[in-house]
């Protein structure tokens, strides 16, 4: 079920035709913007089930603005087509769950010159979209830290 719900989560989103907005010399600069919902301050086991809750209930999270730390991973969803999906990946305490969120960044970046390593500890804030059944959610505008 975890595996599944990566995969599921992975294949959320919009085409990366927007912009990312990455910070390396202010990471406290993605703790001062206001959000609904920070993730970032919860533990593992609660990050990752609020993140399991907004996959279960889109619904209730449209709209808002949340921040959240995972591990970033690049994925193509189509190489013929590249179209290169990035998710910030959340597990539990143990590391044997994990969900992937998707998002579009903020600002137009080259990617991989603009980007941190797969697996690096990242955080994210933007505003929560719901889509289609497919794509239940993915954040929008999105500013990342690492």
């Amino acid at each position: 079920m975890c595996v599944s719900s990566v995969f599921i989560l992975a294949s959320c989103g919009k085409k990366n035709d927007k912009t990312v907005d990455i910070s390396r010399e202010d990471p406290t600069a993605a703790q001062t913007a206001e959000v609904d919902i920070d993730l970032a301050s919860l533990s593992n086991n609660l990050a990752y089930s609020e993140v399991y809750n907004m996959c279960a209930s889109p619904e209730e999270y449209d709209g808002k603005t949340i921040r959240l730390s995972g591990l970033f991973s690049a994925i193509y969803e189509n190489v013929e087509e590249n179209d290169l999906r990035f998710i910030c990946q959340i597990s539990d305490a143990t590391a044997c769950c994990s969900v992937g969120l998707e998002f579009v960044p903020k600002k137009e970046l080259v990617f991989p010159d603009d980007f941190p390593l797969d697996s690096t500890k990242i955080t994210v804030t933007g505003t929560l979209k719901t889509k289609s059944e497919d794509v239940p959610i993915y954040i929008s505008d999105a500013e990342i830290q690492y």
